[in-house]
């Protein structure tokens, strides 16, 4: 089982509101969001049965999900995260500080990603994709 996530964060790791922005920017067309959604066996609601989850992770069951980090998914997001559940990470960086908000990303959680990928897009922003790391 693969989960795959993606988000738009401000520099400081804070969620943007404006969760669409991401797919609205020009990417290398096998790490666009809209690829990612297709070859994705099931989009994550944020309903999701998180022991579901753990027991397909388990089990190794053959299957994709992705997610879009928005408000209503972060408890969701952030629990996948505690239970290190997610494997790939697809981060759209904004050059300012926010300061405030729901953070999604903690820059110590990153320790345990490897950056596989990382795209300059328009201004100052930044295409991120991590891979977590095998234990």
């Amino acid at each position: 089982m693969k989960i795959q996530i993606a988000a738009t964060v401000f520099a400081d790791g804070f969620l943007s509101p404006i969760s669409h922005r991401i797919s609205m920017r020009f990417l290398p067309s096998k790490c666009s969001i809209s690829k990612l959604r297709r070859s994705a066996d099931m989009l994550l609601s944020k309903d999701e049965s998180v022991i579901s989850l753990l027991n397909q992770k388990q089990n190794n069951a053959s299957i994709t999900y992705f997610a879009e980090s928005t408000p209503d998914m972060l408890d969701l997001i952030k629990t996948l995260l505690l239970y290190r559940l997610i494997d790939e990470l697809y981060i759209c960086v904004l050059p300012e500080k926010k300061g405030y908000g729901i953070r999604l990303l903690d820059p110590n959680l990153l320790s345990e990603w490897t950056l596989v990928r990382k795209h300059a897009l328009f201004g100052k922003e930044q295409y991120l994709i991590y891979h977590r790391e095998k234990v």
